[in-house]
């Protein structure tokens, strides 16, 4: 009998997700109560992802972008490094407890609030999405918070952190 062996790329295809050196279904992922990864994940480009585990520690950076099925960030969101969230256009919610390091952007998302408690290590860069124009009580953004305009050639608004 012929063992048949995937590559990486294969796997991918399939909407896996590569946490370390192991593949991971996106069931399997999605139904993941706590999950921490010592270094970067990537998402990007996922169909198959539909949810995130409930509590995600992200040690490096975490790329969200493109994953089309995504509607909702874990309630407890940890990041290292910096999050980049690109073009999930089901993405409502950004959970209730996220921490991020670094930066994050966030560009073509249609999130309309704030996580409750947010600490921010650095800068918030944010294009076309629903988000208001202040933070919630309590907000932690140790950078600034821009806003990019919709329009090319369109001003940047930034507001200071409090």
């Amino acid at each position: 009998m012929t063992k048949l062996r995937m590559t990486e790329q294969a796997y991918e295809d399939l909407g896996f997700v590569k946490v370390g050196k192991e593949f991971i279904s996106p069931d399997d992922f999605s139904e993941m109560e706590e999950l921490t990864v010592k270094g970067t994940l990537d998402l990007r480009n996922n169909d198959y992802l539909k949810k995130l585990p409930n509590k995600l520690t992200v040690h490096g950076d975490l790329y969200l972008a493109y994953n089309l099925e995504l509607t909702s960030l874990p309630d407890t969101l940890i990041v290292g490094k910096s999050l980049d969230i690109v073009g999930c256009f089901k993405l409502a919610s950004l959970g209730n407890n996220l921490t991020v390091k670094e930066s994050i952007s966030i560009a073509g998302c249609p999130a309309d609030k704030f996580p409750q408690r947010l600490v921010v290590g650095g800068d918030i860069l944010l294009a076309h999405t629903r988000l208001p124009d202040n933070l919630p009580a309590g907000a932690k953004v140790k950078g600034e918070v821009y806003f990019m305009a919709d329009q090319i050639g369109g001003q940047i608004r930034f507001i200071k952190k409090s």
